[in-house]
């Protein structure tokens, strides 16, 4: 589990954190490539559960959220309907069993994947590439098309050191034909 998923940082990081514009923003870019309102949607990364809001208040149905942190599921108490905050499981992404449970309670049942998985700015709080390459594994195993929100940087070494800072061309290599929205850009690199 990454560094930054951990109970004392997200309580460090994340006490200004709120539904910022971005979030509507992300949520409009994901309906407009995906445009199927009953798709079955995991957020991976969802932390408060804002993008979830979002997509749901865009008219999708079946929105479900995950975060690694216990703080993320306490928060979406706060934040969501009483129905969309029961849907914020906290699972760790690298963890293949934690997944596994997490696939079940979304109801999916025998060899059904979440239609769309949308990591939320998780990559980049991994510890490393390895964690990321765990991560995108036992995604892809529980999901059929990936849309990840990165925040790139075109100058990694001036950046803090408590996020995983790689250029657009870096996370495109890491994340292969999965779609990616950099959020500094706010370009769409398609597969």
């Amino acid at each position: 589990m990454s560094k930054i998923a951990t109970e004392a940082k997200m309580a460090q990081w994340y006490t200004e954190y709120r539904a910022f514009p971005f979030f509507a923003e992300r949520s409009a870019e994901v309906r407009g490539r995906f445009t199927n309102l009953s798709t079955k949607i995991l957020v991976a990364g969802c932390g408060p559960g804002y993008l979830l809001k979002e997509l749901a208040d865009l008219g999708y149905t079946d929105v479900w959220g995950c975060d690694a942190s216990a703080w993320a599921k306490t928060q979406a108490a706060g934040v969501l309907s009483s129905n969309l905050a029961s849907r914020v499981i906290t699972a760790d992404i690298t963890n293949r069993t934690q997944l596994a449970s997490l696939r079940s309670t979304a109801g999916l049942t025998g060899n059904q994947k979440f239609p769309l998985i949308i990591t939320e700015d998780v990559l980049p709080a991994m510890d490393n590439l390895t964690e990321v390459s765990t991560a995108l594994t036992e995604l892809r195993r529980i999901g059929t098309t990936l849309f990840h929100i990165i925040t790139c940087s075109d100058r990694p070494a001036e950046r803090d050191g408590d996020f995983l800072w790689l250029t657009q061309a870096q996370w495109k290599a890491t994340v292969g034909s999965d779609w990616m929205l950099n959020t500094e850009t706010g370009e769409v690199i398609t597969n």
